[in-house]
């Protein structure tokens, strides 16, 4: 069974990011279409689809003995009567006849009975996509000539004056090589946009998820550096204030950054607030 859900966000990677939070699952488990790319003055719009697994049959075996247990509940109601009016022999055999066919009835109720007391498991299918271990794909040479066009034509598109590069890395890593900062835009929007789409292109023709990963002029790296460095400035102040210090809004990505920076931190703790696009962390003092 299948269950899409549609978002709207102010980019695209910020829609698909809040889709995957309602639906508890990652990127790769999901289908993603972009219904809009969105612009100045209008919000981007994707759909995100994904498998569900289907309702416990234990729901049609309690219906059924329910029903059941309906049916022999009622059945000596019609029989008690016959009994109270007539007094003669043959009505009383006639009566007692269907009693001893009807004796067996009762054994579905109890069954019944047990099915019900058992408690139900919540949340079962969010469980299995979590534990459900990531299959490594087969990268083929069809698959990094598609990323290589795809990224090749947009920045082209883009005015861009670049070569992109692609190699097999853990699924497929790719490197515009340029010195026009354009690709990467203000704190890398516009490289992560880029990444999200020739992921969706990468990715629109079916069969196991390929990682994929983007990056220009080093940023990727240096961006990493600069989010460590603010963690430890981040914790040191949330330390000497002994009071929470938020940080300002980030992707999903650099979070991970920050809380894997600090995860090692005896004296503080970190956590994230609020809704995508404006989900942020916050550090706090360790009580």
């Amino acid at each position: 069974m299948k269950k899409t859900i549609e978002v709207v966000a102010k980019k695209v990677n910020d829609a698909i990011e809040d889709g995957l939070r309602q639906l508890g699952v990652t990127l790769d488990e999901v289908d993603v279409r972009v219904v809009e790319q969105g612009g100045f003055f209008k919000k981007a719009k994707v759909e995100l689809t994904v498998e569900i697994p289907d309702p416990k049959p234990e729901k049609k075996e309690r219906a059924e003995s329910k029903a059941d247990s309906v049916r022999t509940e009622r059945k000596p109601e019609k029989k008690e009567k016959p009994l109270e009016k007539s007094t003669d022999k043959k009505s009383a055999e006639k009566t007692e006849k269907p009693a001893r066919a009807d004796e067996p009835a009762p054994k579905p109720e109890k069954e019944a009975a047990v099915k019900e007391e058992r408690p139900a498991q919540p949340q079962k299918p969010k469980k299995k996509f979590e534990e459900r271990p990531r299959e490594k794909a087969e990268v083929k040479e069809e698959h990094l000539k598609k990323v290589e066009e795809f990224l090749s034509g947009i920045i082209a598109k883009m005015g861009v004056d670049g070569k992109v590069s692609v190699k097999e890395d853990d699924g497929i890593a790719a490197v515009i090589e340029t010195e026009d900062s354009a690709v990467i835009g203000y704190r890398g929007e516009v490289l992560d946009s880029l990444q999200y789409l020739t992921s969706l292109a990468l990715n629109s023709v079916g069969g196991k998820h390929i990682r994929f990963s983007l990056d220009a002029l080093g940023y990727r790296a240096r961006r990493e550096e600069t989010l460590k460095r603010l963690a430890e400035k981040t914790a040191a102040k949330c330390i000497k204030m002994n009071r929470k210090v938020s940080l300002e809004p980030m992707n999903s990505a650099e979070r991970r950054v920050i809380h894997a920076a600090l995860g090692d931190n005896e004296k503080v703790i970190t956590r994230s607030e609020g809704h995508e696009p404006s989900r942020r962390v916050v550090v706090l003092p360790r009580k």
